[in-house]
């Protein structure tokens, strides 16, 4: 296989994308895809829980189109540039090792199978193409590429927080590296390409609460800490370290003598090393107070096939990818199992109703739709608000049903609202609605589960409680009729204002979105 590695390298491309194009097109969309359309349905320069880029990508693939293929065109096609540059950084190992170290990203399963647009999409992409820059500048000292480098990290860093920890790794990388190699001028000049950029989310955050710097830097981590469960968390992070970076390539550096000092001797497996190892090892520190997600890893895990392409043999690297191959086949046999299964085969499942949801939201939306134009619908959180959202969308068409009763701008409709205090995270609902507007009107709940009165009943004049089931899932509808939006403001708003966007007395506001309109006033109390 060495010798044909190109070829093979091709033909499991072609298979990947094929797949993945498949997938994308047969697959109903999910909660956080739903949820990045609108964004791209209201392009700004920010976004509640992250910086922008994911919004600019679905706002340029919606120009095509709004099937669930099209919105996944950047996830589908990302495997081929990553593994391209995979290739192109292992190339100084030898050809065959190149080849096969691209083969080998291709191959982790979750990498293989991944179809999801996210904010990771764009996010992997920048990092692995500022990792190439860096290592072309290292060829020749050239600031050029530097200059590269840190475009393409500040555009990772317009992506997802996560960037920080490349610039973290090209700290340590240069601080590390045998003093005749040491560039810290090019390091400084890969953080000043990045900082105009970076500066562009910070504008926004300026102007909107802080909203998405509260939310990764402090919301987020409420509750966060070390527990009688923490034993869980850490063996789920070693499980998934073994899953992504292959048990089969970590047994083999075991056993082989010198390959630290192989990959230190030589700058370009320094840096896939270094880049691969310091995220890690940061993932390590927090894996004890919480879960490292999966998709936590995927910008990083092909600096590690790039690393053991200079330490380990051909013979070694082919075994890997045959391992690596053989549990690819493995998930694919399994989800064709799965697939022509009858929904009703998973009713035992506690996500069974957001299955249903998910997969026959045709048969939900029949049932909500007789509801308007009397009720402006409403769910208890994003998740499913998105999903229907996009959905009622494609089933009723866009703009025919004024869903949310004029609670969010007409280019949106039609749109289910948030309704109640939701949870801490994506809430660019608060962003795009405008509850106020609602006073008076009729509003319908959408829930998984039974209602609490208690949660509806202050802020109505009357409210009528129902139920339906599809496909054995059973849902339940709270009717509610003359809103009343005073007690709705003083209690519910508060306590999300409270809760979520108290920014600390230390940092300058400019305008909170929040505050200014449903309060009078231009920023929230600090904290």
């Amino acid at each position: 296989m060495t010798d044909s590695a190109p070829r093979w390298f091709f033909i499991a491309l072609a298979a990947a994308l094929a797949v993945r194009l498949f997938f994308a097109a047969v697959v109903p969309i999910t909660g956080d895809e739903a949820y990045f359309f609108y964004w791209g349905l209201a392009p700004d320069y920010g976004y509640y829980d992250h910086p922008p880029m994911a919004g600019w990508f679905a706002w340029v693939t919606q120009r095509f189109g709004e099937a669930e293929w099209v919105l996944r065109l950047p996830a589908v096609l990302l495997l081929a540039p990553v593994a391209g540059i995979t290739v192109a950084l292992a190339w100084p190992a030898g050809e065959a090792r190149a080849w096969l170290a691209g083969l080998a990203v291709m191959l982790v399963p979750v990498e293989f199978l991944n179809i999801a647009f996210t904010t990771d999409t764009p996010l992997v992409l920048f990092v692995v193409a500022s990792v190439l820059a860096y290592a072309k500048a290292l060829d020749g000292n050239r600031s050029a590429w530097y200059v590269a480098a840190g475009a393409l990290l500040g555009l990772a860093l317009l992506s997802k927080y996560f960037a920080v920890l490349l610039a973290i790794a090209y700290f340590v990388f240069a601080v590390t590296s045998p003093r005749a190699e040491r560039r810290l001028s090019g390091f400084a000049i890969v953080v000043l390409s990045a900082v105009p950029f970076f500066a562009v989310n910070l504008l926004w955050n300026y102007w909107h609460c802080w909203a998405n710097v509260l939310f990764n830097l402090l919301n987020r981590h409420e509750g966060a800490g070390l527990g009688a469960r923490s034993w869980e968390t850490v063996a789920a992070y070693v499980a998934s370290v073994l899953y992504m970076l292959s048990a089969v390539a970590i047994v083999q550096l075991s056993r082989t003598r010198g390959w630290a000092r192989a990959m230190w001797a030589n700058p370009r497996a320094r840096l896939a090393l270094v880049t691969c190892a310091v995220p890690f090892a940061l993932f390590a520190v927090l894996s004890p107070f919480r879960t490292v997600g999966l998709h936590w890893f995927f910008a990083f895990v092909p600096s590690f096939y790039v690393a053991i392409a200079f330490a380990l043999t051909p013979r070694q690297l082919r075994l890997n990818v045959f391992v690596l191959a053989a549990a690819t086949a493995l998930h694919l046999a399994a989800i064709a199992v799965a697939g022509v299964l009858p929904l009703e085969t998973w009713q035992r499942l506690r996500i069974y109703d957001g299955l249903v949801m998910t997969v026959k939201s045709d048969e939900v939306l029949d049932r909500l739709k007789a509801f308007t134009p009397e009720f402006a619908l409403a769910t208890e959180g994003y998740s499913p608000s998105v999903t229907l959202s996009y959905n009622a969308r494609r089933q009723w068409g866009a703009g025919a049903v004024r869903a949310s009763g004029g609670a969010v701008p007409a280019a949106l409709e039609p749109y289910m609202i948030v309704f109640g205090r939701g949870a801490l995270r994506a809430r660019h609902d608060d962003i795009l609605t405008d509850v106020a507007r609602l006073d008076a009107g009729n509003i319908l709940v959408f829930r998984k589960t039974p209602a609490d009165p208690a949660d509806y009943e202050p802020y109505f004049e009357r409210v009528e409680y129902r139920e339906f089931e599809v496909r054995g899932a059973k849902y339940y509808l709270v009717l509610g009729r003359g809103f009343r939006f005073a007690p709705y403001r003083d209690t519910v708003l508060v306590d999300i204002r409270n809760r979520w966007y108290r920014v600390p007395s230390w940092v300058p506001q400019g305008e909170c979105y929040l505050c200014s309109r449903y309060f009078g006033q231009p920023t929230c109390p600090a904290r």
